[in-house]
């Protein structure tokens, strides 16, 4: 029986007590509760502490060797040219007025509460670091709230063998030997495990969840970074510790995508990127320090920034409605989703373009309604379709403007913000055109904008279209307003673009 089941078992019969029952009773059966769900996670844990303790002795004698100085890499830039301050317009033809954003909630709990204190709708949301909500605590386990879901881990212990600061390698070292040993190192990497596989958390979803956990200890930032590298190198991931000119821990790890807007630094052995992922108070020269290239026994996987399919447990449904013309007729569409969804996607750092435009389910509502609107249409007309709905429904403002810093937006993001600029409008035309219709579609990268690009068959005399790959692709760009495809900006017309293939 998984822990779920047990849990809901378990709390099932609880709830089955008859109301007068002594609340001894009660108490005794959330202490048996308890007792049978901290021996679920001694169990499992077994295994891993035998497993894991001839690697933990090995790792920790390599750092006790001489760290070594890094150069800090200043963080890349996706594009270095500024973004249009409006949104470009046909000439001769008429901007359409677009509507105001239309939210209701949908029939559910009564005035959920998000995870966040942020607010989808209403105002724009620049990147926040999230405050979680205190933990509920019993005498062995933590319920500790994650973006609504509930995650079961132990109560926290790891405060008894932090090291003392300035950090140095050999205190790292000794910290590193006293958490391995302690058996409930074990069972709270299990737990964390238990949860990333009902969540469905992989990557950054699953660092996240980490993260959460160690910045509600009562501990030094410096800390809660050493506590979060000690995890994520037990669930398996490259991730490498650092320390700064004040003798201050920093958490850096590989990605299987490159970012921007974050600092890092490249390994000249390895060619390896690592980024810095939780921001440090200070961070005094341009070098750390660092142990020689190695991982953790098998800890080599990189954060997935492309893993979208988590599950989280507790929803807060919303709905926001828009319109636009099309052919004559005003059509009006309606996107359902999930603010806690919503608030984790915020924590994505910036990533390479084929992070964002990809299929997922919570875009399935939407894509079914709109080829069933298009059953009767050519491909050009579906295609023209989706054109008028991305550049018509959605208001366009620069992300300097909306969130103070560049910022990429999901396609769930960026039908519920209040703006998006070109990239945004890329990433969503992409992936509604593949969902609904599926096309085959490419990103187009101009200097200073974003477009799209798709194989819809022989092109028009007129058309912008080019040779790829041996295939005929004409330009869409769902940012030029009143474009049809074929059409793109006048200033653009004889640029090459970068071409970036999306995941099939």
């Amino acid at each position: 029986m998984n822990l779920r089941l047990l849990l809901l078992n378990s709390l099932l019969s609880l709830l089955l007590l008859p109301d007068l029952q002594a609340q001894d009773d009660r108490d005794k059966a959330l202490k048996a509760l308890e007792a049978e769900q901290q021996q679920y996670f001694r169990n499992r844990a077994k295994e891993e502490q035998a497993y894991y303790s001839e690697r933990d002795r090995a790792f920790a004698q390599l750092l006790k060797e001489r760290w070594r100085a890094q150069p800090m890499a200043a963080p890349l830039k996706a594009d270095p040219m500024p973004k249009r301050p409006s949104q470009p317009l046909v000439p001769g033809t008429s901007a359409q007025t677009t509507p105001a954003v239309d939210t209701a909630w949908r029939k559910g709990p009564s005035k959920p509460e998000p995870y966040t204190k942020q607010t989808i709708i209403g105002k724009p949301i620049a990147p926040v670091e999230p405050t979680p909500q205190a933990p509920t605590k019993s005498n062995v386990l933590l319920y500790l709230p994650f973006y609504g879901s509930t995650v079961t881990l132990i109560q926290p212990f790891e405060s008894a063998w932090l090291p003392g600061t300035p950090l140095t390698n050999a205190r790292i070292a000794q910290w590193w030997e006293k958490m391995a040993k302690d058996p409930k190192s074990s069972k709270q990497v299990y737990a964390f495990r238990t949860a990333a596989n009902e969540l469905n958390l992989k990557g950054w979803p699953l660092f996240q969840l980490v993260k959460t956990y160690v910045t509600q200890l009562p501990i030094s930032a410096s800390h809660q970074r050493m506590l979060a590298w000690y995890y994520l190198n037990r669930l398996g991931y490259d991730a490498r510790l650092g320390i700064d000119g004040s003798g201050s821990s920093i958490l850096l790890a590989t990605t299987d995508a490159e970012l921007y807007g974050t600092t890092f630094f490249r390994e000249n052995s390895t060619g390896k990127q690592f980024y810095f992922l939780m921001k440090n108070d200070k961070l005094p020269g341009n070098q750390f320090l660092t142990y020689k290239p190695a991982t953790y026994d098998n800890a080599a996987k990189p954060l997935e920034m492309n893993e979208l399919g988590f599950e989280l447990s507790q929803k807060v449904q919303a709905s926001i409605k828009r319109s636009f013309a099309f052919q004559g007729k005003s059509i009006h569409y309606t996107f359902n989703f999930d603010k806690n969804r919503l608030n984790l996607l915020a924590t994505w750092p910036q990533a390479a373009f084929k992070t964002y435009a990809q299929p997922v389910p919570q875009l399935r509502e939407l894509t079914e309604e709109i080829r069933k609107r298009c059953s009767s249409l050519s491909n050009r007309e579906k295609a023209d379709y989706l054109l008028a709905m991305v550049q018509n429904s959605l208001a366009y403002q620069e992300d300097e403007k909306q969130f103070g810093t560049e910022r990429h937006l999901f396609p769930e993001e960026t039908l519920v913000m209040p703006f998006s600029d070109c990239e945004d409008r890329s990433f969503l035309y992409a992936t509604l055109m593949k969902m609904a219709f599926n096309f085959d579609v490419i990103l187009v990268d101009y200097p200073g904008h974003v477009a799209t690009a798709v194989r819809l068959g022989n092109p028009n005399k007129d058309d912008d279209a080019f040779t790829w790959k041996g295939q005929t692709w004409i330009i869409c760009d769902p940012t030029y307003m009143n474009a049809t495809s074929g059409m793109s900006m006048p200033d653009f017309k004889k640029v090459t673009p970068e071409i970036i293939a999306l995941q099939p």
